[in-house]
């Protein structure tokens, strides 16, 4: 294998070296990719068997290949090839990122740790977050997604002065923007075609427990119960999962399965019309790290109701300005919140813009602009000791992935 390089591209001097191994490469992660690669040569290796997406970015701002590669010694192999001065590491659990840890501490090399995780998210033991925090210890610089994350690094004991907060778990927003303005564009005609309620409700989730869509559907029956016939907004819900049978049942035991729309999963390119056409947006997760669809409805201009459980709540919602924040277990909160935002009384379209405005600090170029600034700053930094603690946390995480 040969990596080529872009001879435009400046110095290396001025543009750090920065690899990323990394099981699946999704579409939405293409443009924050490429608005890095402005500032640093960066490499990104895909290593599923078969790559997420059948097409590749047309751009040489970056470079996205695919090797499949099952193992340590594989992942070893690639990053030989590329010889990085930084190693980009999403998470610290998987095997892509605990084999690209231990490369580049046998080798002087720099490492981030990107992490979304809270404390919230998942139960946690004891003897794992030990583990974890020894695993965390050997990385020089460490990006959380926003406040939730940074405050859980810093309680496993990263210093936050290490810590950059933001802009991490970002999407393209001028292209979530320009689909859902050009869906409203096309008004009745678009809604006609595609089958869609004159007004309605989006959620975008996969159909799973952690979704929370049991006591949303009873909120929206709440709501539904209350609502004046001019007040009356469906429910369309955009996903599939393993939850999709019971939900549908349990809107036919509410009475409201002819206001509620299960329009299975759809793809990258097709979000834009249900953004464009829905009246707002709602995300009821019990847990969500981040929960990237809040910046896609944001970007396109929706008001908000978001759980606090969600990571993105407390940087993406401000309550009575582009929406509302609600505990995701009280279903009598949720329903009045739906019914608040229906209710005439609620600027919409002001609120939609402030959505618009406060998110573009979470797109691709802020994105780009905060790997950049990490990556420069990773290399004037002297590595972190890999303690023995650490290379035994990592070798034993390691020997269980096997």
């Amino acid at each position: 294998m040969t990596i080529s390089r872009n001879e435009n591209q400046a110095p290396v001097a001025d543009r750090p070296r920065m690899a990323l191994v990394r099981r699946a490469v999704p579409q939405r992660l293409w443009a924050n990719f490429e608005e890095a690669g402005r500032g640093i040569d960066l490499t990104v290796f895909e290593t599923a068997i078969k790559p997420v997406e059948v097409e590749s970015p047309e751009t040489d701002a970056f470079q996205l290949l695919h090797h499949p590669a099952p193992s340590v010694a594989d992942i070893n192999r690639l990053l030989d090839e590329v010889q990085p001065q930084v190693v980009l590491c999403f998470g610290w659990g998987d095997l892509c990122s605990l084999a690209s840890l231990t490369w580049a501490k046998a080798r002087g090399c720099r490492t981030i740790v990107c992490s979304d995780s809270n404390r919230n998210d998942y139960a946690r033991a004891s003897h794992k977050e030990f583990a974890k925090a020894q695993i965390l210890s050997a990385f020089d610089l460490a990006w959380a997604a926003g406040a939730q994350s940074a405050a859980y690094l810093e309680e496993l004991g990263f210093a936050g002065e290490g810590i950059h907060v933001g802009a991490l778990d970002t999407v393209d927003l001028a292209h979530f923007e320009s689909n859902a303005l050009a869906a409203r564009s096309q008004g009745a005609a678009l809604r006609s075609q595609m089958g869609l309620p004159e007004r309605f409700f989006l959620c975008v989730a996969r159909l799973s427990p952690e979704k929370n869509f049991e006591r949303l559907l009873q909120a929206y029956a709440r709501y539904h119960k209350m609502a004046s016939p001019d007040r009356l907004w469906d429910l369309v819900v955009v996903g599939d999962g393993p939850l999709r049978e019971a939900l549908e049942a349990q809107s036919r035991t509410l009475g409201i399965s002819e206001h509620v729309h299960f329009r299975g999963a759809a793809g990258y390119d097709d979000l834009g019309p249900y953004y464009g056409m829905a009246q707002a947006f709602v995300l009821a997760s019990l847990k969500d790290t981040w929960a990237v669809v809040v910046n896609e409805a944001a970007a396109a201009h929706l008001p908000l109701l978001i759980s606090t459980r969600a990571g993105s709540s407390e940087e993406l919602v401000r309550d009575g300005e582009n929406g509302f924040c609600f505990d995701p277990y009280d279903v009598g909160q949720l329903a009045a919140r739906l019914a608040q935002l229906a209710s005439g009384e609620c600027d919409l379209a002001n609120m939609g813009q402030r959505s618009r405005e406060i998110v573009q600090g979470h797109g691709s170029e802020a994105y780009g602009q905060a790997l950049t600034a990490m990556g420069k700053r990773a290399v004037t930094l002297p590595p972190r000791r890999f303690s023995p603690l650490a290379r035994l946390a990592c070798r034993m995480q390691l020997m269980q992935l096997k």
